[in-house]
């Protein structure tokens, strides 16, 4: 499957086909673990496009034949944002995609920095699978949960 993957910076003619991403992601996904009070309002207040639009600049999509899959963000060595389509979940797009992006910016940082929902143990269990560490948490009462910090060292 890996063979029909292209990886590229995106650019501002892909700000809408990564908003409609980005909002399957929230509604079919994050809703599982974060539930349906703080998704409608991520989505209907305008926050899910904005988050698009702010890191626009800063994103790297995966493709696949073409279509738009993926959604890496970063501000240096943060990730901001990592989406795959759910209907791509399980499919080894994700892990194609971080076993591009992640070793070049390893080139450049000591380590990288992420955080995550506590509640997002899909998400969690990955990361750790490929190597990152939790070194922190922070209570958030509007998700009722726990932001989690995570890093991948050299």
């Amino acid at each position: 499957m890996s063979d029909h993957y292209s990886i590229r910076p995106a650019t501002e003619k892909d700000e809408s086909d990564m908003i409609n991403l980005s909002r399957i992601i929230a509604d079919h996904y994050t809703r599982s673990y974060l539930g349906d009070e703080v998704v409608d309002w991520y989505i209907n207040s305008g926050n899910c496009d904005s988050d698009i639009r702010k890191g626009l600049k800063n994103s790297t999509l995966l493709l696949l034949d073409e279509k738009i899959i993926g959604i890496m963000t970063w501000h240096e060595n943060q990730l901001q944002g990592f989406m795959i389509d759910p209907y791509y979940h399980g499919t080894g797009a994700a892990q194609y995609f971080c076993n591009q992006i992640i070793p070049e910016k390893l080139a450049l940082y000591n380590e990288l920095h992420l955080e995550c929902f506590d509640k997002n143990h899909r998400g969690i269990s990955f990361y750790k699978k490929n190597g990152w560490k939790e070194y922190g948490r922070l209570k958030d009462e509007l998700i009722h949960g726990y932001r989690i910090f995570l890093k991948l060292e050299k």
